[in-house]
């Protein structure tokens, strides 16, 4: 894993609202120092102008960051299919696989874009838990038992509690085999999609405007109160879900799988 340069650190590291804060804050300060001196010698201009390029250096940091997230939240939002994750750069595979996990309550820090394959792609924390995530964006091929070696060996070298290994294809039988037992956890590009759907149907539901009445869920579009159902036809057949009783004017549901 190459160290990173300070700028990268910023933008993929730090959370863009402090990095904007810190920029704001040293941009004013620099405007006080201007006058500081130590005997015969006037330092405040020199402090004054390393505070404002350094300032204008994170605020554009903080810029990219910023852009840089909003850009990840809508590539997450708009991957529906195994065809989509499939349409994906691996640098994309890798924001939305990092966005996902940002968005279930991680702290993600990404290693760098060194290249398409190969080591730790991304290290999410939440709490006590650190999760090492490899990235393969392979349509053709399948994943092998050597990259479920390597990635174990990597979790007992990084003291890390779980291992995943994320592919837009899938694994073979012996590398399923070495990971079953383990803290590894395969996923292949269906379970992904899967994972995708299932955070955005988690986000709805948060949203979903409360009733007085604590038994009466509302519609998140339009307000009316939500019927539970059950599909009659097509892949989802028999499944549950809430429909919008001012169905089919709002045709807002809520997959309950």
């Amino acid at each position: 894993m190459r160290n990173k340069s300070f700028f990268e650190t910023i933008v993929f590291e730090t959370p863009w609202q402090i990095t904007i804060v810190i920029g704001v804050v040293l941009y004013i300060l620099s405007f006080f120092v201007k006058n500081i001196n130590t005997g015969l010698i006037s330092v405040g201009p020199v402090i004054s102008t390393f505070l404002k390029i350094f300032s204008i250096f994170l605020l554009i940091a903080g810029i990219l960051s910023a852009l840089r997230t909003l850009l990840n939240k809508n590539l997450l939002k708009n991957t529906k299919s195994i065809e989509d994750i499939k349409k994906l750069s691996w640098k994309e595979f890798e924001d939305i696989i990092e966005a996902y996990y940002r968005k279930n309550g991680y702290e993600v820090i990404h290693t760098g874009y060194d290249s398409a394959d190969g080591g730790i792609d991304l290290i999410a924390k939440k709490e006590n838990e650190k999760v090492i995530i490899q990235c393969k964006h392979w349509k053709t091929y399948k994943v092998d038992v050597k990259v479920i070696r390597e990635i174990y060996g990597l979790m007992v070298d990084e003291k890390a509690s779980k291992a995943v290994i994320i592919t837009s294809g899938d694994f073979t039988e012996p590398a399923k085999e070495f990971a079953y037992g383990k803290p590894i956890e395969l996923i292949n590009g269906e379970k992904l999609v899967s994972l995708i759907e299932s955070t955005k149907n988690k986000t709805q539901s948060e949203n979903i405007p409360k009733s007085n009445d604590k038994n009466i869920m509302l519609c998140p579009n339009c307000h009316a109160p939500m019927v539970l159902r059950v599909a009659k036809q097509g892949e989802h057949a028999g499944k549950k879900f809430w429909g919008c009783s001012n169905y089919p004017k709002c045709k807002c549901i809520i997959d309950l799988s």
